[in-house]
């Protein structure tokens, strides 16, 4: 396994590093295009062996209480799904007082062309982050 990963993240590192040559006119030096997908690996394995040990140890029940927010302000929690086999986009949304009072909850199940690239819907979340 940890061979086919290799394969995988060198052959994705070769791909970045050549994008980054044709799009940026930056070249990487192919030492560090494969030490770079070396050290990625070895975080992602990491990452992986304590998100595996986590779930081993049995979660422990803590209190958690909503907090209120200030008094005349309201809280706004949306959330979307994406069904890109089919072409729907869910919406929804939950606003509350700050009594935590049930003011409106909008939900939609719209039928769209799904076909917004990966890059696209990155560049999108980073522009909604800056504001």
């Amino acid at each position: 396994m940890k061979d086919y990963s290799s394969f995988v993240m060198i052959t994705w590192s070769i791909w970045h590093s050549r994008n980054i040559a044709l799009y940026q006119n930056q070249k990487m030096d192919p030492k560090n295009v494969l030490c770079k997908a070396e050290a990625v690996l070895n975080s992602y394995i990491a990452a992986q062996g304590s998100l595996i040990q986590e779930f081993l140890v049995p979660p422990t029940k803590k209190g958690v209480s909503w907090i209120p927010s200030d008094n005349h302000w309201y809280n706004l929690n949306v959330d979307a799904a994406i069904d890109i086999s089919n072409g729907i986009i869910g919406l929804g949304a939950i606003i509350e007082n700050f009594k935590g009072d049930f003011i409106a909850g909008p939900a939609t199940r719209n039928i769209f062309l799904v076909t917004l690239s990966l890059q696209r819907l990155k560049l999108s979340s980073k522009a909604l982050s800056r504001r």
